[in-house]
């Protein structure tokens, strides 16, 4: 009896295991929390005994019932969440490193209250190290809920979180390897000091690679929101550029416009009509042409909506847009540049697969109440959708698959939200934003 309640007592870890992995995805949920805890308690109660029972009669080495029991709540865990499988995994990972300090921490706490019991048969230890695992938890749930989250929402670089989970995995290897077999040999000389000085060591050297892994995953976010915002500023010197080139050619047309009069005078004096006809024709035909459209006060979206014009232009493609944006909103001009510039761009994507009579992209960007802003679009596609976890998810071999997540999570950034939906032909786009400063219901 006692080594099954030692065995509960062991299972009960996974949860502050799960405490730890949901605190940096709460924006990320599949269902809401009510509902997750539900479940995950249910998961527990019903499960938990049943593998600990299995567990104390089997015993079997390197503790393999219980590794299947964290691939189980792993896979539950994993359908919770709307973010990748590198994502959720490199987060579950994280956290069981952190719950196996636990129990080398156990060890230390067990030889100095009882040296004479084995940490693996004493309820006691069992309860101290269920306690230890508590006190790590609270003491992370601050930086996971403010960092972590961070990290979670804004980087999507497959190959990072992948880099993660193996550091995590070899940290929960280096710790599996440092527990002593046999604990009386913690009393043998200088073992006990030397278990001390590892155990420290690899703590300091686990929290010191966190912290670089946040500080360099928060340098690629930042290089990210740089391309983006160099991109932006390439459009709007674009437009810009051929604003100015607009100019010059009307200031020249206005200089040259008293010859031009000149001209049509002797040619209607002397009674030549078609050769005047045809000086006016040649006359509007070299008429500069202003290539840019003005849609809204916002120079930014302006720019934005002019390089995707031309864009879809070039594909024949076309477009009905209704832009009513303020020269000055609550939301950054990257972050709106950037949700608008993934929908034209996906919207420009699909269209190129389906025939050009029935290419057609409609774009609207309102605001209301000075706290709103509205952003609408639809557009025809081939009706081929890929789906994963209930997300949309790349068609295109060179598509990377993550504008939708980098719409959805700035959206998300300003409280708001973001919606997508299809039918047979037709994709829909639906975003809301809200000035941070006013508490509104989306």
């Amino acid at each position: 009896m006692e080594q099954y309640l030692v065995c509960l007592f062991s299972y009960l870890l996974i949860i502050p295991v799960s405490v730890l992995c949901y605190l940096p995805v709460q924006e990320h949920l599949r269902y809401s929390e009510k509902k997750i805890y539900a479940v995950t308690a249910a998961v527990f109660v019903s499960t938990a005994p049943v593998f600990a029972y299995i567990d104390s009669k089997v015993r079997a080495g390197y503790n393999v019932i219980f590794i299947l029991y964290c691939f189980m709540v792993y896979l539950i865990y994993r359908r919770m969440l709307y973010i990748n499988t590198a994502k959720s995994l490199m987060v579950f990972l994280s956290a069981m490193v952190w719950m196996s300090y636990s129990a080398n921490f156990t060890v230390l706490a067990d030889r100095i209250i009882q040296p004479e019991s084995p940490v693996s048969d004493s309820i006691i230890s069992s309860v101290i190290q269920l306690g230890i695992s508590i006190a790590m938890t609270a003491m992370l749930s601050y930086p996971l809920r403010r960092y972590g989250s961070r990290i979670i929402s804004e980087l999507d670089d497959k190959r990072v979180w992948y880099l993660g989970c193996g550091i995590s995995s070899i940290f929960i290897i280096i710790n599996s390897f440092i527990s002593p077999q046999k604990y009386e040999t913690l009393l043998v000389n200088n073992v006990f000091l030397s278990f001390v000085f590892v155990l420290t060591m690899t703590f300091a050297l686990h929290t010191l690679l966190c912290f670089i892994f946040y500080y360099t995953t928060s340098g690629i976010i930042r290089s990210k929101k740089t391309e983006e915002e160099i991109k932006l500023y390439a459009m709007r010197e674009s437009c810009y550029v051929k604003q100015q080139r607009y100019i010059n050619e009307n200031a020249r047309v206005r200089h040259d416009f008293k010859h031009t009069i000149r001209t049509l005078k002797e040619l209607a004096d002397n009674g030549k009509y078609y050769e005047l006809t045809s000086y006016i024709d040649q006359f509007f035909e070299g008429l500069p042409e202003n290539e840019t459209i003005s849609y809204c006060k916002n120079y930014a979206v302006n720019a934005v909506l002019n390089y995707y014009y031309h864009f879809a232009k070039q594909f024949n493609i076309k477009i009905k847009w209704q832009i009513d944006i303020p020269e000055s909103t609550p939301v950054k001009d990257v972050d709106l540049c950037s949700i608008i510039g993934n929908i034209l761009e996906n919207a420009i994507t699909a269209s190129r697969d389906i025939p050009e009579n029935e290419r057609l992209i409609q774009l609207t960007a309102v605001t209301k109440h000075n706290t709103h802003l509205y952003i609408v679009a639809t557009n025809n596609f081939n009706g081929i959708v890929r789906l994963k976890n209930d997300r949309y998810i790349s068609t295109h071999r060179d598509g990377s698959g993550i504008g939708l997540s980098s719409i959805e999570s700035i959206a998300e950034s300003y409280g708001g939200a973001a919606d997508f939906r299809h039918d047979e032909k037709s994709f829909y786009t639906n975003v809301v934003l809200t000035d941070k400063n006013n508490s509104v219901t989306c």
